[in-house]
């Protein structure tokens, strides 16, 4: 019993350095050069090989077609989670990746005060964070954020495919519908010159992207999605920490006690609608 809480408490710790490390990663990847496409393909196509690798090893070498479709949101997706994360503060950033959240509760609200009072507490830290002027990064985000609620909307009538097969191929198919415009618009050079010119921080992005998918994974064999996503919206407030102190960005204390508002209204919402068997 006490082994299998230390290998939970290991996974929940991964869960959210591994969230974290990938926000920061792409930041530190796409930052000052504005290449978004490059900097996509780089994470999110290195991050397919390493799932490839684990449904490999779980024998679920199987592609699943479906995923072409779903691939095309997701691709849209994390187009503007990474073009918001490249062009913007990760303290003034982050903290919005747990609005999917309080999204998905505003189109159907459900349990009690303690949930109103949550939505209170996010809305006083996204006031704190963004204050009069919101900026493109954060619009970015919000929008990447809406259209997150429809793929996992349609990730849900998904249902009864081997796990890592089906995390191996809609990562596959945000690649390739990725690849799509870098093709088009001619930009496949600059993601050759990105990888050659940022290597680390290619290899962190895709190594922190995928981690965190298999994680997601082994999580839910333990733990209620509630709980799941209770623990991974803490890897908004340490990505902001992180952000903070390695990236030097301004105004630090206001966007920690922003994003710790924000982190704590989630996990209130979150912790109203668990209900424990």
């Amino acid at each position: 019993m006490d082994f299998d809480f230390i290998i939970l408490g290991l996974l929940m710790f991964t869960r959210v350095l591994s969230l974290s490390g990938e926000q920061l990663s792409v930041h530190g990847l796409g930052r000052e050069v504005r290449q978004p496409l490059a900097t996509m393909v780089i994470t999110f196509g290195g991050a397919a090989c390493v799932l490839w690798g684990a449904a490999a090893l779980h024998d679920q070498v199987e592609w699943i077609g479906i995923t072409v479709w779903s691939g095309a949101i997701y691709a849209i997706t994390f187009g503007l989670y990474t073009t918001a994360l490249g062009i913007g503060p990760v303290g003034e950033v982050s903290p919005w990746t747990n609005a999917t959240i309080v999204l998905m509760w505003l189109v159907r609200p459900t349990g009690g005060i303690v949930s109103v009072f949550a939505m209170v507490l996010f809305a006083i830290g996204a006031w704190r964070l963004v204050g009069r002027k919101v900026s493109k990064a954060v619009l970015m985000m919000v929008a990447g954020d809406v259209l997150l609620v429809t793929a996992r909307l349609v990730d849900a009538s998904h249902t009864g495919y081997p796990l890592y097969a089906y995390a191996a191929s809609q990562f596959t198919s945000v690649s390739l519908w990725m690849l799509v415009p870098t093709f088009l618009f001619q930009k496949s050079r600059n993601v050759l010159q990105l990888a050659a010119e940022r290597p680390m921080w290619g290899v962190s992005a895709a190594g922190a992207n995928a981690l965190a998918y298999l994680t997601l994974f082994a999580l839910l064999k333990w733990l209620p999605p509630t709980i799941v996503e209770a623990v991974s919206s803490l890897a908004g407030l340490l990505a902001t920490l992180f952000g903070v102190v390695f990236f030097r960005e301004t105004d630090g204390r206001r966007k920690v006690v922003a994003c710790a508002l924000m982190t704590l209204g989630v996990l209130c919402l979150l912790l109203d609608h668990w209900h424990p068997s």
